[in-house]
């Protein structure tokens, strides 16, 4: 374990946060390479720095966002073979409804529709012209935006463009 050059000056805790894992080997390896200036630790060491006054440096915790399905398919069996913990957080909401993430649906309306017109959606939902939504990318519009206006976008779309919901994603 290399010492993080700054850990004498300041805190240099790290929290790594995935959505998918495109491999076994390219997980491992950015672990090992992660592992080589931080120590892994778990969410109950986080929660003792919190509530017990556990102080610690240079550590590192591992969270996956949405419970893609390559959680369990790839990076599982690296994190039990390299003895790290990590914490998965899911939607309760989708897996109940089995159905998709909002960014999910927003990805199958990019494909049939184009950014233009999503845009364009975004700005009626929002009574805006146009104009005032054409300088930002799709994804930061929706993301600054709460989650129930979100699908309301996404339902302005598909009944706009006569489109069904998206296929079910594996998650």
């Amino acid at each position: 374990l290399t010492i993080h050059p700054l850990s004498f000056f300041t805190s240099t805790n790290l929290v790594m946060t995935f959505h998918v894992v495109p491999s076994t080997a390219w997980f491992r390896g950015a672990l090992q390479t992660i592992g080589r200036v931080y120590r892994f630790i778990s969410a109950a060491d986080i929660r003792a720095a919190f509530y017990e006054g556990r102080r610690f440096n240079g550590c590192c915790h591992i969270c996956f966002d949405d419970g893609e399905r390559s959680f369990h398919d790839l990076a599982m069996p690296v994190l039990q073979d390299l003895a790290i913990p990590a914490t998965l957080f899911v939607s309760p909401g989708v897996l109940a409804s089995e159905g998709n993430y909002w960014f999910q649906e927003v990805r199958f309306l990019r494909k049939q529709v184009g950014d233009a017109t999503i845009k364009h959606e975004i700005a009626g939902v929002l009574g805006w012209d146009d104009a005032r939504v054409a300088p930002f990318s799709v994804n930061s519009l929706l993301k600054s935006l709460r989650l129930a206006k979100i699908w309301q976008v996404i339902e302005a779309t598909r009944q706009a463009h006569r489109l069904p919901a998206a296929p079910r994603c594996n998650i």
